[in-house]
């Protein structure tokens, strides 16, 4: 499994996660500022993160697994109320991904899709297309940039 595939599955695992109203002109209250800190953890821990040796069936299955484990981290953060609204929206939204990876990885086993393919639809996948931005928005720049 090539690093673009693996990136591209850690910028839709965790970029989108979050959405964040504008920033006040004092800045961020201190709940908002911990949520995008705890946020930037999980981001840069999962960034960081390296599939293990083996063959696209190994790789692909713990790739998933360690997504899985993400989104559970993020989903566990506790928004403030200002953010809860967004929050509920961003576990929505993962776990509709993880639906989507779950769907792709049972095709790549059943010898339905190659790893090429499998690429290719991650890399088709609309997760990712507002991603980035909404990050960025929120201030949580580790989160935009795992890639």
């Amino acid at each position: 499994m090539g690093r673009r595939t693996t990136s591209r599955l850690l910028v839709l695992g965790t970029a989108v996660v979050f959405a964040a109203a504008p920033a006040r002109a004092a800045g961020p209250s201190a709940g908002v500022a911990h949520y995008r800190a705890e946020a930037n953890a999980i981001c840069r821990a999962f960034g960081r993160w390296t599939p293990p040796p083996g063959s696209a069936k190994v790789q692909l299955t713990a790739l998933n697994q360690r997504f899985r484990n993400v989104v559970a981290s993020l989903s566990a953060l506790k928004a403030p109320p200002s953010l809860a609204q967004l929050r509920q929206q961003v576990v929505s939204t993962l776990h509709q991904e993880l639906r989507f990876l779950d769907t792709e990885l049972a095709l790549f086993k059943a010898g339905k899709i190659t790893p090429e393919r499998f690429e290719q639809d991650v890399d088709g996948a609309s997760y990712g297309t507002t991603e980035d931005g909404l990050w960025r928005r929120i201030g949580a720049h580790a989160c935009a940039s795992v890639q």
